[in-house]
C-alpha cells in the first residue's frame, strides 16, 4: 500500500481534522448543486439531463451519509494511519468520478465546475506522494481527452449547457481539452514541487535541530563534568573551614574566625551556585523519555528534603512548617522532585527575612498532587512575576539582598515540573511573600491509611 506524503506522515493524527472537512465540504457541495439544478429548472430553463443530474446528486449525498457513519459513529472521528490512507483514496477516487458525471452530462468542456479538478489535484498533492498525484493527473487526463475525442466523433452523446453549444469544430475541441490538461499538469507539478521542497527543508532542518541538540548536549555534559569536579574540592575547603571554627586545629583569635567565617560564607555561596549549574546541566543533556519514574511517598520525599533545609533555616531564624497526608503517593523521577523541591524550599528561606515563615503543603488534587510552597519574604514586583522563571533572571530585590546567584533556580524547577507533566504557578505581592504552587500528576492510594485525607504537620 502506498505511504501518504512524508510531511502528513509526521503528523497523521491531524489528517482526521482534515477527514471531517472533506465530509462538510461535501455536505456544502451537495447543497449547492441541488440549489443550482432547481434554479436551472424551474427559474432558467437550461436544457439539461435533471433526471441523471439529481439521482448523481443524491448518490452523492447518499455516499457522504455512510462517510459520515463511518467516520463520526463507528470510528468516532479517529482512524489508524493505514485506515486514513484507504478513506482517502476512497473519497477521491468517487469525487473524482462523480464530478466526471455531474460536468459531462452539463455541458462537459463548457461546464465551468470542469475546472474544480484543479481543487482536487492540489488536495491530492498535499495528501499522497508525487508518485500517486502523476497516476491521478494522468489518468484523468487520459479520461477527460477519450470522452472528448468519442464526443466529437459522435460515438456518445454530448449534452450541451446551451443551446448554441450543440456544434464544436476540432480545433474548438482540441483548445478546450489541452488547455484543461495544461492546467491538471501545471497544477499538479507546481503543488508537488511546493511540497517537496517544503520536505526538503524540513528534512534540512531536522538535520540541523539534531545537530545542535548534540551540541548543546555536549556542552551540558562538559558543565557537568567540571562542576561536579569543582564541588568535591570546595566540599572539602568548606569542612575544613567548619573544623578550624569549630576549634578542632585549636584555638583560634577572634580576627582569624570572622575571616574564616566569612570566608566559609563564600565558599558555601559557590557551592549553591554550582549545585544550581549542576541542576541546570541535568536538565538540558537529559532528554524527558530517559527520566525514570517510581512509587514513592510523597511525605517520606518531603521529609528528605526538608532535612536538607533544616540548617539553613535555623541560621536564617526562619520557621518550617509541613503538611502532608501520609496516604499519598507519586509515580515520579526522584531527581526531578527532589530539584523542584529542593529549590523552592532554598529560595523560600533565602528571601525570607529572620523571624519569618516558610510553609510547605501536599494534597490530592483529582489525579494530581498539589505542593504548595508559601513564605513570608521579600515577594516579587508584579512586572517581575512573568520573567521570575527565565534563565539567568533575578529580580531587582534579590540582586540587592544577595549580589551572588545565576539566576538559575527557578528555570531549573520549570524544566523538571514540565519534565513530570505538571504545572507551576507562582502568586506574589513585593514585601508580602510568594507562595509557588506546583501540579504534578500522581498514583493515590487512599485504601491503606483510613482516614488519610486529612493532613498532619509532619515534625509531630
Amino acid at each position: 500500500m502506498q505511504e501518504l506524503s512524508p510531511i502528513e506522515s509526521s503528523a497523521f493524527k491531524s489528517l482526521n481534522k482534515v477527514i471531517t472537512w472533506f465530509i462538510i465540504l461535501r455536505w456544502i457541495a451537495c447543497t449547492g448543486v441541488a440549489l443550482v439544478l432547481l434554479l436551472s429548472y424551474y427559474f432558467f430553463h437550461f436544457p439539461l439531463q435533471y433526471k441523471i443530474l439529481s439521482t448523481t446528486t443524491l448518490f452523492v449525498i447518499l455516499l457522504n451519509f455512510i462517510y459520515s457513519l463511518y467516520f463520526y459513529n463507528y470510528k468516532k472521528q479517529y482512524l489508524q494511519r493505514r485506515e486514513i490512507h484507504l478513506f482517502f483514496q476512497i473519497q477521491i477516487i468517487s469525487d473524482y468520478f462523480l464530478l466526471l458525471i455531474l460536468v459531462y452530462f452539463s455541458g462537459f468542456m463548457d461546464n465551468p465546475l470542469i475546472y474544480f479538478f484543479s481543487f482536487h489535484i492540489i488536495i491530492t498533492s498535499f495528501l499522497f506522494t508525487s508518485r500517486i498525484v502523476t497516476i491521478y493527473t494522468t489518468l484523468l487526463i487520459v479520461l477527460i481527452g477519450s470522452l472528448s475525442i468519442l464526443q466529437y466523433l459522435m460515438v456518445i452523446p454530448t449534452y450541451p449547457l446551451f443551446i448554441r453549444c450543440l456544434t464544436k469544430t476540432p480545433v474548438i475541441l482540441l483548445t478546450q481539452t489541452l488547455g484543461l490538461s495544461a492546467l491538471l499538469i501545471i497544477t499538479a507539478y507546481l503543488t508537488t514541487s511546493i511540497i517537496n521542497k517544503i520536505d526538503a527543508r524540513g528534512k534540512q532542518f531536522e538535520v540541523e535541530l539534531k545537530r545542535y541538540k548534540s551540541l548543546d548536549k555536549i556542552k551540558s555534559n562538559f558543565i557537568l563534568q567540571v562542576t561536579h569536579e569543582i564541588r568535591g574540592p570546595l566540599a572539602a575547603i568548606s569542612g575544613f573551614h567548619e573544623m578550624i571554627l569549630r576549634g578542632i586545629t585549636g584555638e583560634i583569635k577572634d580576627h582569624t574566625r570572622d575571616i574564616i567565617t566569612k570566608a566559609d560564607r563564600r565558599t558555601d555561596n559557590l557551592l549553591i551556585i554550582i549545585g544550581e549549574m549542576i541542576d541546570f546541566a541535568y536538565m538540558k543533556s537529559s532528554d524527558d523519555s530517559t527520566f525514570k519514574t517510581k512509587e514513592f511517598s510523597v511525605r517520606k520525599i518531603i521529609s528528605e528534603n526538608i532535612s536538607n533545609v533544616t540548617t539553613r533555616a535555623e541560621q536564617e531564624d526562619v520557621h518550617l512548617s509541613v503538611a502532608c497526608p501520609r496516604h499519598l503517593k507519586i509515580k515520579t523521577n526522584r531527581d526531578l522532585i527532589n530539584i523542584i523541591l529542593g529549590n523552592l524550599l532554598f529560595n523560600a528561606i533565602k528571601y525570607t527575612e529572620a523571624g519569618g515563615n516558610v510553609s510547605l503543603i501536599a494534597s490530592e488534587k483529582g489525579h494530581e498532587i498539589h505542593l504548595v510552597i508559601e513564605d513570608t519574604g521579600i515577594g516579587i514586583c508584579d512586572d517581575e512575576i512573568e520573567k521570575v522563571f527565565d534563565e539567568f533572571y533575578r529580580s531587582r530585590r534579590a540582586r540587592v539582598l544577595e549580589k551572588d546567584g545565576t539566576g538559575l533556580g527557578l528555570s531549573i524547577v520549570q524544566k523538571a515540573v514540565n519534565a513530570l507533566q505538571g504545572r507551576i504557578i507562582v502568586y506574589s505581592k513585593e514585601g508580602k511573600g510568594s507562595s509557588f504552587h506546583v501540579f504534578l500528576p500522581a498514583y493515590i492510594d487512599k485504601g491503606k491509611i483510613p482516614g488519610g485525607e486529612n493532613a498532619e504537620d509532619i515534625n509531630n
